[in-house]
C-alpha cells in the first residue's frame, strides 16, 4: 500500500530550554493511504484553538523542520527539504486572507508567479506569453468574481474574500499532490465566506478531476430523465435573446397522502415556479404557477397543470412532459429543472435553526394556529404556513393566498442563506442528497448559487400567473388563464420589447370563469417583507424595505 502522505513520530519545540517552552506536537503520526484516497477527496483536521492544527500544517509545508520524526510525501522524504522547494508538490490557503499573495504586485504578476515556479519547465524568472494571460483569464472567469478584467490591478486593492480566492487560484494553477486549507473562511463574514466556499468548490473541480465524483454524487443529477428541445412549433415562441440566461423549472413534489402510513410513489407538483437569472445584468424573475391551472385534457382527468406530471405517459422523464407543455402554451423557454421533495423544506428550516418569516395574517386550522406578525418558525410551522389554504378567513382566494404567502417564505429563505456559514452548508448537504433532483451538473449548481448570491433583492422579481376562478372541470375546481393579462404580464417581465407575445398566442383552453380576474400581484423581493417592515422584531433589511416602499409612497406636492 502506498502513502499520499505519512508523518512518522514528528514533535516540535517552540522556545526550548526557556521559560516560555511550549510543546506543539509530540510524538504525532498520521498515515493518508492513496488505497483509500481518491483524487479531489477531503480530510477534514478537527481540533479546537491551539490544538497544533496550523503547525501540523506548517510541519508539511516545511515552515520550520520538525524536531524529530519523518514527513514523506508520495514516497519523497521532504523533512529537510526548504520551504520553497515543498511548494512544487503542496499548495496552501491562509487562515488570514491577506497572506498568500503580494499587495504591491498585480493580479497578473501575482498568477504568473505562482505559475513559472510551479511549472517544472520553465524558470520562475521566465516571462508570461500571450497564452499564459489567456489561462489566467479563463480560470479567473470561472470564479465569477470579476477578476478577468483587472488582471492589472494591484493585490492590495482586493477584498479580503477576493484576495482569499486568488490565493486559492494560485495554489491550484497547476494542480499540487497535496492542498491544505487552514481555516480559510474564519477570518471573512458569514456572505463572503459562502462565496469563497463556493469558488473553493469550483476551482477544485476544475484542479482535481476526481471531485467530480466525490461531490457530484452528492446530488441526485438528472435521476428524472433529461429535457428534450421543444415540441415542433413551440420554440417558435422562444425569442434568440434568451438563450444567454438560466431557465430553471423549479418542482415542489408532494409525495404525501391522506393515509399517513403510505407514500405516493409519483407524487404531486404541488408547487410549480418558473425561474430566470440573468448572470450579465444580475436579474432574477421568477413566475408562480397555480397548480390548479387548467391545461384540458393532457393534464389527467381534473386537467389541472399539477396532473401534467403524475399523468405523462412518459414514465421516465414526467418533468420533461411538464416543461414541453410550459414552453408550448407561454413561449418560456426551460433549459434545466429542480425538483425539491416537499418533506425537505422541514428538515431545511430546522438545520437553519428556524427562519425568521412574517406572516400577514392570523393563521388556524386542524388544531394549529400562527399568530400575524414576524414569526421564527421552525420547520413543522413552516409546514403549516406553506399549506395553508383551507382557513377561509385567512386565506380567502385559497391556493391564490397559500402562493402569496409562499413569496414570504421565499423571501425569508434567501435573506438566510446569505448568512449560511459553512457549517449550515456541511448539514445541508445530507437534505440535499436525499430530497433535491436536478438536471444541472455539479459545476452548473455551483456556478447558479453564486449568481443567485450576488443579486440585489430589488432586483429579484416574483409574480404569480394571472387567472380568474372557473367554472367546475369534471367536478373540480380549476383556474383559468386570463390571456390578455398574461400575455402583458410575460411581456414586461420575460420577453424582450421587439419580440412581444400576444394574448392569441397562449396556448391554454378557453372556458367559463365565474370571478374577476387575479391579477399578477407582482412583488420585488426587497419589498416582499416591507408590510411587515415597521414590526420592533423585523429583520434590519427588511426594516428598510419598509421605509423605502412607504418613502416612494408619499405623494410629492405639486409644483
Amino acid at each position: 500500500m502506498s502513502e499520499m502522505l505519512e508523518l512518522r513520530h514528528i514533535s516540535k519545540t517552540f522556545g526550548a530550554g526557556t521559560i516560555n517552552e511550549k510543546k506543539a506536537v509530540e510524538d504525532l503520526s498520521l498515515t493518508l493511504a492513496s488505497l483509500t484516497l481518491r483524487d479531489g477527496d477531503f480530510v477534514s483536521v478537527i481540533g479546537g484553538n491551539g490544538a497544533g492544527k496550523s503547525t501540523l500544517f506548517n510541519a508539511v509545508a516545511g515552515v520550520f523542520y520538525v524536531d524529530e520524526g519523518r514527513v514523506i510525501l508520495d514516497g519523497e522524504d521532504m523533512t529537510f527539504l526548504p520551504e520553497y522547494k515543498r511548494s512544487n508538490h503542496l499548495g496552501r490557503l491562509f487562515q488570514d486572507p491577506l497572506k498568500g499573495t503580494a499587495p504591491h504586485m498585480t493580479i497578473e504578476e501575482n498568477l504568473a508567479l505562482a505559475y513559472l515556479r510551479s511549472v517544472r519547465t520553465r524558470s520562475p524568472f521566465g516571462t508570461v506569453s500571450k497564452k499564459d494571460r489567456e489561462y489566467f483569464r479563463e480560470r479567473l472567469a470561472a470564479l465569477g468574481l470579476g477578476l478577468e478584467d483587472r488582471l492589472k490591478s494591484p493585490v492590495g486593492l482586493l477584498s479580503g474574500g477576493q484576495r482569499q480566492a486568488l490565493t486559492l487560484l494560485m495554489a491550484t494553477l497547476v494542480t499540487p499532490k497535496l492542498l491544505l486549507l487552514d481555516e480559510h473562511t474564519a477570518a471573512l463574514d458569514p456572505k463572503t465566506a459562502a462565496k469563497v466556499l463556493l469558488c473553493i468548490v469550483l476551482v477544485l473541480g476544475l484542479a482535481f478531476g476526481g471531485i467530480y465524483w466525490y461531490v457530484g454524487s452528492i446530488f441526485n443529477t438528472g435521476e428524472m430523465g433529461s429535457l428534450a428541445p421543444p415540441e415542433s412549433g413551440a420554440d417558435a415562441l422562444v425569442p434568440d435573446e434568451l438563450s444567454g440566461t438560466m431557465n430553471i423549472l423549479v418542482l415542489g413534489i408532494d409525495y404525501s397522502t391522506e393515509d399517513a402510513v403510505k407514500r405516493d410513489p409519483i407524487g404531486q407538483t404541488d408547487m410549480i415556479l418558473y425561474v430566470r437569472v440573468n448572470g450579465s445584468d444580475h436579474t432574477m424573475t421568477m413566475l408562480q404557477i397555480p397548480r390548479d391551472t387548467l391545461v384540458g385534457e393532457i393534464g389527467g382527468s381534473a386537467g389541472k397543470i399539477n396532473g401534467i406530471f403524475a399523468n405523462s405517459a412518459d414514465k421516465e422523464n414526467r418533468v420533461n412532459t411538464l416543461a414541453q407543455y410550459i414552453t408550448k402554451v407561454f413561449g418560456l423557454p426551460i433549459d434545466d429543472y429542480v425538483t425539491i421533495d416537499m418533506d425537505s423544506l422541514r428538515e431545511i428550516v430546522d438545520v437553519f435553526g428556524g427562519i425568521e418569516v412574517y406572516v400577514p395574517v392570523t393563521m388556524e386550522y386542524d388544531g394549529s394556529r400562527l399568530e400575524q406578525g414576524w414569526r421564527v418558525l421552525m420547520g413543522a410551522e413552516c409546514e403549516f404556513f406553506l399549506r395553508q389554504r383551507k382557513d377561509t378567513s385567512a386565506t380567502p382566494r385559497g391556493d391564490i393566498d397559500r402562493l402569496a404567502n409562499q413569496q414570504y417564505f421565499y423571501s425569508a429563505l434567501f435573506r438566510r442563506v446569505r448568512t449560511a456559514t459553512v457549517g449550515d452548508i456541511i448539514k445541508l448537504t445530507p437534505v440535499v442528497q436525499k430530497y433535491i433532483n436536478t438536471s444541472l451538473n455539479f459545476m452548473e449548481l455551483v456556478q447558479l448559487g453564486m449568481s443567485v448570491l450576488s443579486i440585489p433583492t430589488e432586483n429579484i422579481i416574483i409574480g404569480r400567473l394571472p387567472v380568474a376562478r372557473g367554472e367546475l372541470y369534471n367536478g373540480q375546481d380549476v383556474m383559468v388563464c386570463a390571456k390578455a393579462e398574461t400575455a402583458e404580464f410575460l411581456n414586461e417581465y420575460f420577453r424582450p420589447a421587439d419580440d412581444p407575445l400576444a394574448a392569441q398566442q397562449i396556448g391554454t383552453p378557453d372556458w367559463g370563469t365565474r370571478s374577476e380576474v387575479i391579477g399578477a400581484e407582482v412583488r420585488r423581493m426587497g419589498e416582499v417583507d416591507a408590510v411587515g417592515g415597521s414590526d420592533a422584531n423585523a429583520p434590519a433589511d427588511a426594516q428598510q424595505a419598509a421605509q423605502q416602499a412607504n418613502a416612494a409612497s408619499v405623494q410629492q406636492p405639486a409644483a
